[in-house]
């Protein structure tokens, strides 16, 4: 049986977003930013910025499901040419768990902060990228995105 939130809660969380709605068009506003603001606006009211819940319960059971496979056949497997192959794909799924990390990095799976961080560091775990080095790089790479010589992620 699911249980709904209380009118109480969902009027708060109205309140909040409507305080937070109107700190961002106040500051956007002080910065000049009126087509930004109108496109947040119409990016929002057609609910690209919902949480897609089901899209990231597949992502990651398809993601720990890619990864089994991959263990398995590098276990089961003794021919290089498998092994070889097995590598490649293996290089995708970890590929999968940086997306999915960097999404619960963002704070865009849950909206819960524990339960993002949580999904970070799993996906650390597997990819053998630490939480807190993928937080500093990205921050980085936010503060000059795209400029030469500020943004390592371009800089190499």
């Amino acid at each position: 049986m699911t249980t709904q939130p209380s009118t109480a809660t969902n009027s708060r969380a109205a309140a909040n977003r409507a305080l937070l709605e109107k700190a961002l068009e106040d500051s956007a506003l002080n910065l000049g930013n009126k087509e930004y603001l109108e496109l947040r606006r119409r990016v929002a009211e057609k609910g690209l910025l919902d949480r897609q819940y089901g899209y990231y319960a597949i992502s990651i059971l398809a993601a720990l499901a890619a990864l089994a496979l991959g263990v398995a056949v590098i276990i089961l497997a003794d021919q290089l040419w498998a092994q070889l192959i097995t590598a490649a794909f293996m290089a995708a799924v970890f590929m999968q768990f940086n997306f999915i990390g960097h999404d619960a990095g963002h704070r865009q799976i849950f909206r819960s902060a524990r339960y993002n961080d949580l999904v970070l560091i799993l996906a650390g775990f597997v990819t053998g990228i630490t939480p807190s080095w993928w937080l500093e790089k990205h921050n980085a790479h936010h503060r000059n995105p795209n400029q030469l010589e500020l943004d390592d992620d371009i800089n190499i």
